[in-house]
């Protein structure tokens, strides 16, 4: 359990660095359009400008549609190990108890 909870850490690593990509896209076409604005650029320039950057965008999130794909692939494999290791204990307890299921709830 340990090491899939290590591989899930590290597929949520990998999409706040892809997250990270994507709002530095985000803050290079902001600054491309307010200067392309306050310094009365040539559209051509600024628009060419923005268009390779919509082109990262849409990389960056191609990339992060699939992490988060894989890190929900992990989620779903974590929570089936999870519930049979779960009904794999409470059924040695309820055999260890005599057949007495509320005894796994009783405090002493």
């Amino acid at each position: 359990m340990e090491r899939a909870t290590m591989v899930a850490l590290r597929e949520v690593e990998r999409i706040s660095r892809l997250v990270s990509r994507l709002e530095a896209v985000e803050r290079s076409i902001r600054a491309t359009a307010e200067f392309a604005v306050k310094k009365r650029s040539p559209v051509a320039v600024a628009m060419g400008e923005i268009e390779r950057e919509r082109k990262r965008l849409k990389s960056t999130l191609v990339d992060l549609d699939r992490e988060t794909g894989r890190c929900d692939g992990f989620v779903v494999f974590g929570r089936t190990l999870d519930k049979g290791k779960i009904f794999e204990f409470l059924s040695c307890g309820e055999k260890s108890s005599n057949s007495n299921p509320t005894s796994l709830f009783l405090v002493s």
